[in-house]
């Protein structure tokens, strides 16, 4: 049997066919470059070999300038209602030094700015609002976004102030800060700004996604009524992204009245179902309904979706039965992450279908798959394959792929795998001449083996 492990991913698929580049390229790039350097915890000085480089460029979909900080971390830290608190016992003078020292390292500065906030004494403040008149941008942000977190009585004036800020990361980041607040003035203030046609792309962006991680009716309200008036569809994606992170009790009229429009295009209609990914397990059955979508793209958004759900259920044979009568790989892709997190999971099911697979993305993933069952049965003929085929071909990923993310995936499949000649493989990968990445992703990959 195949024991569960979770998908880290961010959004949509990779691939290669033309006229699809939203959600083709997006396997590599965006799901399993995020996935493992959240797994991997990668941190590194040199650059990648060219030939890898290259392939990590390219976004996921089209993104504006305030989703990167956002999407990764602003909607959960909003649904704790809190901001991360680091409780290491350093002094105030201590952090106001560091504060304010430019030969500190920007995320030691950081860390000061959102112990600053939430210690919140008027020295603390002064100090703060110091930086927020001289310091530089990035620095600017975090400490907008970390008086979301203060109890000070000055912290909610200052990031009303900074909304309006002209330095736009500034801004951006007063805006996580209110969403953190969660206060009625900052609702309105989110709300407002999200419908001002005269702000920029980015801020109205941001505070969508701040709206997302708001348990207020307002917020909801405020995300539901953009969908009727927003036309732009990079702030629409964004707008659903956010409208996806609240319950889909609440939510599962306005997702099916706007899929039901026929005026959305198919990117935004695939965005809409990828945002579903976010929510509770109540939205399985509406995410599987698309399986049979004439569209193969919005079945891939579907499986996505499953994929990256926290909860989806108990739906194993429905993923298997649409694996087996899928002929499109990039849809294929998908629902092979998406039995990565389903339990009971027979190798045999999975064998024949990773068998007879001819896309290198998918092929991959099924891989990643067997390879659980690799580590509690490798005498069984899923193991003997993977140990006598799979090895080889993940081997040909990790040195001969152009792209960066097939070579990070086929060092995750191979941890997960643990065999003898997986962990040999690692090791040798581990002592990579040229490239930085791979040497780190796989000697995080033998640690995880030792560890467990």
């Amino acid at each position: 049997m195949l024991r569960r492990s979770k998908v880290n991913a961010h959004k949509p698929l990779a691939g290669g066919q033309p006229g699809w580049g939203f959600l083709l390229y997006t396997t590599g790039a965006a799901v399993v470059v995020a996935a493992l350097f959240l797994w991997v915890a990668v941190g590194h000085s040199d650059k990648p070999d060219a030939r890898k480089a290259h392939a990590v460029q390219a976004p996921a979909k089209p993104v504006s300038p305030a989703s990167g900080a956002v999407k990764e971390g602003i909607l959960n830290r909003v649904a704790r209602g809190r901001i991360e608190r680091d409780a290491s016992p350093l002094s105030i003078a201590a952090l106001l030094e560091c504060l304010r020292d430019p030969s500190q390292s920007m995320a030691n500065r950081r860390a000061a700015a959102r112990k600053l906030a939430v210690i919140g004494s008027p020295q603390a403040m002064a100090a703060l609002n110091e930086v927020l008149r001289d310091g530089p941008s990035q620095l600017k942000a975090a400490v907008a976004e970390s008086l979301g977190g203060s109890p000070s009585p000055e912290a909610l004036a200052m990031l009303l102030d900074l909304a309006g800020n002209a330095d736009e990361a500034a801004a951006r980041g007063a805006l996580r800060g209110l969403a953190i607040n969660g206060g009625p003035e900052a609702l309105g203030i989110l709300s407002s700004i999200l419908f001002d046609e005269a702000g920029t792309v980015g801020l109205r962006a941001e505070a969508a996604l701040a709206l997302g991680g708001m348990r207020q009716p307002e917020a909801l309200e405020s995300l539901t009524r953009a969908l009727g008036v927003i036309r732009n569809e990079v702030l629409l994606e964004h707008v659903l992204d956010g409208l996806g992170h609240h319950p889909f009790a609440e939510t599962e009229t306005a997702f099916r009245d706007f899929l039901n429009r026929g005026d959305i295009s198919a990117k935004v209609r695939c965005a809409t179902i990828e945002a579903l990914g976010h929510t509770t397990d109540d939205a399985t059955p509406f995410i599987l309904s698309y399986a049979s979508d004439e569209d193969p793209r919005v079945r891939a958004a579907a499986g996505w979706a499953l994929a990256l759900s926290e909860n989806p259920g108990e739906i194993r044979p429905q993923l298997l039965g649409w694996l087996k009568q899928e002929n499109e790989s990039s849809v294929r892709l998908r629902l092979y992450q998406a039995l990565i997190r389903q339990e009971n999971v027979v190798a045999a099911d999975v064998l024949p279908l990773v068998q007879r697979e001819n896309d290198a993305d998918a092929r991959l993933a099924g891989l990643g798959l067997l390879a659980d069952a690799v580590r509690s049965n490798s005498e069984s003929e899923a193991g003997r394959y993977f140990e006598i085929n799979g090895i080889s071909d993940l081997k040909n990923a990790v040195y001969n792929s152009s792209r960066l993310d097939q070579s990070l995936s086929a060092i995750m499949a191979l941890g997960r795998a643990g065999t003898p000649s997986a962990v040999a493989l690692l090791g040798e990968i581990a002592n990579h001449p040229t490239d930085t990445a791979l040497r780190d992703a796989a000697k995080q990959a033998i640690k995880r083996n030792a560890a467990d």
